[in-house]
């Protein structure tokens, strides 16, 4: 298989790193050694007496291999705005080869690498290049977590028209639920499935509990996976 995938989205806010960290537990159960990275984060908090971004976190709690933060995040900016302000702001562009050989480092590393992206697939990093330019410059297939709310069929749509303009290989999708009551979710979804070639490998109800008493097995169906 190939051992590592872009996790992007259809818009900010709609649970990338809830489900990058999912997938990781999921892989876990097969016995994978797995990395999460969020090359470029922005907004910072306090945890575990660390100032440190929220996914970063996350995603190097549910890595299984001995990691620094330094190794799966890159650029971490202080203010929560898009990437293109605060790399201004702070005076500190983005180096596309940098974060591609850093992530060439985990490789050799893990058996699978999920990379997550920072908002939605053409977010932008600077005045010249967005998200979509990383995700092409770095060359690995792309899985789109489609944020399960009302205008979600809009979102999903334009965004992978825009994926496959930019001729990414998309792996697969993930349909995560996120509005609490939505009507008609399954008419949603189905249609969904009906317009988009590549599979739907994971289908995440609403869910509010923590997320260490999800059993993710029971929600993906990754090809090839038994």
């Amino acid at each position: 298989m190939n051992n590592t995938y872009f996790i992007t989205g259809t818009d900010t806010g709609i649970g990338k790193t809830f489900i990058t960290c999912g997938l990781l537990s999921f892989f876990q159960s097969k016995n994978l050694k797995v990395v999460g990275i969020k090359p470029i984060s922005a907004g910072v908090q306090i945890l575990n007496n660390q100032k440190i971004n929220e996914d970063v976190f996350l995603l190097k709690k549910y890595s299984n291999i001995e990691i620094d933060y330094k190794d799966i995040n890159y650029y971490s900016f202080d203010k929560p705005v898009s990437p293109h302000i605060v790399a201004s702001l702070e005076n500190h562009p983005i180096d596309f080869d940098l974060i591609k050989d850093n992530i060439k480092k985990i490789q050799s590393k893990a058996d699978v690498v999920l990379i997550e992206g920072a908002g939605g697939y053409e977010v932008p990093i600077d005045v010249e290049r967005r998200m979509s330019d990383l995700i092409t410059y770095i060359d690995v297939p792309v899985i789109l977590v489609v944020g399960v709310r009302l205008g979600c069929l809009n979102h999903t749509l334009l965004t992978y028209e825009a994926i496959k303009a930019k001729h990414n290989k998309i792996f697969g999708w993930i349909a995560n639920i996120i509005e609490e009551d939505m009507l008609c979710v399954d008419e949603n979804i189905n249609y969904l499935k009906e317009n988009i070639s590549e599979p739907c490998i994971g289908v995440i109800p609403k869910i509010l509990s923590k997320m260490e008493s999800i059993n993710f097995v029971d929600y993906f169906d990754w090809p090839g996976m038994e």
